[in-house]
């Protein structure tokens, strides 16, 4: 289903991939040059975690249970913003060795065409940034880049900030399986996003002056 690591990676770009290392893994059985011809579709990103992973490379991108203005969709960032992309994914410290994995999808989301049957596209942010809006039907994941970060290349990152949301061991039993339902996709994602902010909460009640360095998902 996808070429070797790295066998024809689009090149990183600047701030878009900063720090540590990034391996692209590019899907075979997507003809990207015809579905990015025209105007139809235009590249994206999405980040997100090692529990998603599977899920999203065997049915595509879900709808979560997250909402911004009523929003019923699939945010992604255009690429000019796609830096800003890895704030939505956790980093997670996969085999207690101090090098963190996050995961970023490259996504061809449709921008027009009879399709969309009149959905949003685009949804503004703060900052004037705007992020992208895309469906399960209206996108084709054309592959996926791994993030990989030692622990201090993480907190470098990320030097002025909350920094982000860092899973402090692999957590199986939250994984979206492929074969799950959309539904018990979103009340899983609710219930650990729920957790995470009570987390958050917590930390951010007993911080010290300096800044926090990362949000921890678990203990």
């Amino acid at each position: 289903m996808f070429h070797s690591p790295n066998a024809c990676a689009p090149p990183c770009q600047g701030d878009i991939h900063a720090g540590g290392r990034w391996v692209y893994c590019k899907k075979i059985d997507v003809d990207e040059e015809e579905i990015l011809r025209g105007n139809a579709y235009e590249e994206a990103h999405h980040g997100t975690s090692l529990n998603c992973l599977c899920r999203i490379v065997a049915r595509g991108l879900s709808v979560g249970w997250a909402r911004i203005c009523d929003s019923e969709a699939i945010y992604l960032h255009p690429v000019k913003d796609a830096g800003k992309c890895m704030g939505y994914a956790m980093y997670t410290h996969l085999f207690q060795d101090g090098v963190y994995v996050a995961i970023k999808f490259r996504v061809a989301s449709m921008r027009y065409g009879p399709a969309l049957k009149g959905r949003k596209v685009t949804i503004p942010r703060a900052r004037r940034v705007k992020q992208w809006l895309t469906y399960p039907d209206c996108h084709h994941v054309l592959g996926f880049w791994v993030h990989i970060l030692q622990q201090h290349e993480l907190f470098q990152l990320y030097p002025n900030s909350m920094g982000p949301v860092i899973s402090r061991r692999w957590q199986p039993e939250i994984e979206m399986h492929p074969l799950d339902t959309d539904e018990a996709m979103r009340d899983r994602s609710r219930i650990h996003a729920e957790r995470r902010r009570e987390q958050r909460r917590i930390l951010l009640a007993s911080a010290p002056p300096a800044p926090l360095r990362g949000i921890w998902a678990e203990d």
